[in-house]
């Protein structure tokens, strides 16, 4: 419809403004979408694909009747300035609902495409490219090593050990210093003195 309220039919160049005279075509006709891939939607997707405007053209009611449910094979427009909206409509939308396309069809639509200059749009998109990023290599494993220490203990032990080349436990039968009471030690640096038998975390219980 044009901004006057009258129309224009593609198909043929006539125009108008009783609405009456006109027709609207499904570019793609429902009879062709069904015969290349709509018998297997669901009643609510063919429902959705007769409403797509995309789909639909204002025409007078004779290139209609005239065109009625034949391809791009066996029809285009009487008014050739309409070929290009013909088929490039009818790759868009046969591209957007996955419908099929014969031999003899893409014959026809990239015979008239070519009289077109410019490659009609696609549905498909490109996905963006990934996010460049810097690779940062692993950093090795460094083997744990006790901490500096700023006092003279034996690291893992408290109370305060301090350094010896042997402690006992009281009451044991060792060479080395005996040390009387318990004694917490943190196994991640390691039992030097062989205090905490069992494991627990406390020496000399």
């Amino acid at each position: 419809m044009r901004d006057d309220g009258s129309w224009f039919s593609e198909w043929d160049g006539a125009s108008g403004s009783d609405t009456s005279l006109i027709h609207i075509d499904h570019v793609v006709a429902l009879a062709e979408a069904w015969r290349s891939g709509a018998h297997g939607w669901s009643a609510s997707k063919r429902d959705e694909f007769a409403d797509d405007r995309a789909n639909l053209l204002a025409v007078t009611e004779t290139s209609n009747l005239r065109k009625s449910d034949r391809d791009a094979a066996s029809w285009f427009p009487s008014r050739s300035d309409a070929n290009c909206l013909w088929a490039r409509t009818t790759v868009v939308v046969k591209a957007e609902w996955d419908l099929s396309v014969d031999a003899d069809e893409k014959a026809a639509l990239e015979n008239l495409l070519t009289s077109c200059g410019a490659v009609p749009p696609t549905t498909t998109t490109t996905a963006p490219p990934p996010p460049t990023t810097t690779y940062v290599a692993p950093q090795p494993l460094v083997p744990q090593t006790s901490p500096p220490t700023t006092s003279n203990c034996t690291p893992g032990y408290s109370p305060c050990l301090p350094p010896s080349s042997d402690y006992d436990c009281a009451g044991g039968s060792g060479n080395g210093p005996s040390y009387t009471g318990r004694v917490s030690v943190d196994h991640s640096y390691g039992d030097k003195y062989d205090l905490d038998r069992d494991g627990d975390g406390v020496g000399c219980d």
